[in-house]
């Protein structure tokens, strides 16, 4: 068939004012509808064609170029080479310090000290001759301080009590005898010196101020007799310490007692001329 010409198509095609007027006054309602109904089927299919479509994969990391590698591994490389003669060089420098540094003196060895010598071994004696030995030595001799001591305590002494308060002869009188002594008593100076002279007491606690005489003028006239010079005199008084200290030697006292005195202080004191 033969195809019309242009100017035939241009005939046959209608205008485009025509078309829209026809389209708008003479279409039917149910071509629109068709139209509407084809549209939303389109979009339809694109949502189902959307959602079957697979979620898209994440891209890989780009990989590092090998340039970038191979730059690096220059450096380390380079850095690398550095270090050994750094190293070298800092040896280098510590060789020629301790080149010019002078040696350390040695010190000279210690002498060594000789070897202490041995000492011979000290020879056992034989067990016979430790028992010969122990039976040769004497039995220890008793000191002669214990000896007295023991004397004290066994033989009773004759003991004078001089003092013209009876109240202190009541109280010292009685302490005496407990100790195991004999005692006897007297209330002023010529008693005493009476009884001195006729009983001979191995001890005389005396009073120095009496009526009669006193206790240094007797004390005097015993020392001054040889057959008298057994008798030991304690001298008691309140004249005070610094004064007892002074005259009882003085007048030949063996010791002496301040007023007041504790009994047993006078025990002890009778003891001590005792020793004597």
């Amino acid at each position: 068939m033969k195809r019309p010409s242009k100017g035939r198509r241009a005939l046959a095609r209608p205008r485009s004012d025509d078309a829209s007027s026809t389209g708008r006054a003479g279409l039917d309602p149910s071509a629109s509808r068709r139209k509407r109904s084809a549209k939303k089927k389109v979009a339809a299919k694109k949502k189902a064609a959307a959602k079957k479509r697979p979620a898209a994969k994440k891209r890989p990391a780009a990989k590092k170029r090998p340039a970038a590698k191979k730059k690096a591994a220059a450096k380390k490389k380079a850095a690398a080479k550095k270090r050994p003669a750094a190293k070298k060089k800092a040896a280098a420098k510590k060789k020629a310090a301790a080149k010019k540094r002078p040696a350390a003196k040695k010190r000279p060895a210690a002498k060594k000290r000789p070897a202490a010598k041995k000492r011979p071994a000290a020879k056992k004696r034989p067990a016979a001759k430790k028992k010969a030995a122990a039976k040769k030595r004497p039995a220890a001799k008793k000191r002669p301080a214990a000896k007295k001591k023991a004397a004290a305590v066994a033989a009773p002494l004759r003991v004078l009590v001089v003092d013209d308060e009876p109240e202190i002869v009541e109280l010292v009188a009685p302490f005496i005898r407990a100790l195991g002594h004999e005692v006897s008593s007297a209330e002023d100076g010529d008693a005493a010196l009476e009884k001195i002279l006729t009983d001979r007491p191995d001890v005389v606690l005396l009073d120095v101020m009496m009526p009669g005489l006193s206790g240094w003028e007797i004390c005097r006239y015993v020392r001054e007799r040889r057959e008298l010079e057994s008798v030991r005199i304690i001298m008691a008084t309140g004249m005070g310490e610094e004064m007892n200290a002074a005259t009882s030697p003085l007048y030949g006292a063996d010791t002496y007692l301040d007023k007041p005195f504790d009994l047993r202080e006078l025990e002890q004191a009778i003891i001590n001329v005792r020793r004597r």
